[in-house]
């Protein structure tokens, strides 16, 4: 159902930490962490595995095969345009759930921020991770927030939207409704784009 299109950079994104490395951007998590330089799927391409800690401690494997269509958002407590964004994606999940459709949030992020909070202060009521180093080294090797990844029922790349894009919603609505996913607009960045400068980051050891 889903078409192939190009991803170019859009909206309010922020960039992670300060290691912004040629081609590859690494990831302020907390930890000092080298990104890996791993491909990036192509529309069509299966994704990485994902799995991680839910708020609640538990362990959460997500199971491609369960959803009709996942939406993979990576986001942080510090960014901006995630908070303006997130509560819209409650939103298209709370509409578009029985079609089979679920938003996975991932927190990329210090292991000391108030993730919990954070999610409830919007109102959040889908899933949201907290995953492991190499996990985002796999995914989220980009270095901006928000991030999202649209994933088929076979764990194939849909598409992926570098910060926050208002056409997802259009093409989360044609894929469920099984038709083709419109063309990407290529719009120009946002003039409240913002760089992210984050704080020095703790040194010390990765999660295992």
């Amino acid at each position: 159902m889903g078409s192939r299109g190009s991803e170019p950079q859009r909206g309010r994104a922020h960039l992670l930490g300060r290691v912004a490395l040629a081609g590859v951007a690494g990831l302020a998590l907390g930890w000092t962490a080298q990104a890996q330089v791993l491909p990036m799927p192509a529309p069509g391409d299966r994704v990485p595995a994902l799995w991680g800690e839910t708020l609640k401690g538990e362990i959460y494997h997500a199971d491609w095969s369960r959803q009709r269509l996942t939406l993979v958002n990576f986001w942080a407590t510090w960014c901006e345009p995630c908070r303006q964004e997130m509560p819209n994606l409650q939103r298209l999940y709370e509409q578009r759930r029985e079609e089979g459709f679920l938003v996975l949030g991932v927190h990329v992020g210090r292991p000391d921020d108030p993730v919990a909070q954070f999610v409830e202060s919007l109102g959040i009521g889908y899933p949201v991770l907290r995953v492991r180093v190499p996990m985002l080294e796999t995914w989220a090797a980009l270095g901006v927030v928000p991030t999202s990844w649209l994933v088929d029922s076979e764990g194939r790349l849909v598409r992926r939207y570098v910060g926050s894009d208002p056409q997802l919603l259009q093409d989360v609505a044609a894929y469920l409704e099984g038709r083709p996913l419109p063309a990407m607009v290529n719009r120009p960045p946002s003039p409240t784009t913002d760089v992210l400068r984050t704080e020095p980051r703790k040194e010390g050891p990765p999660p295992e």
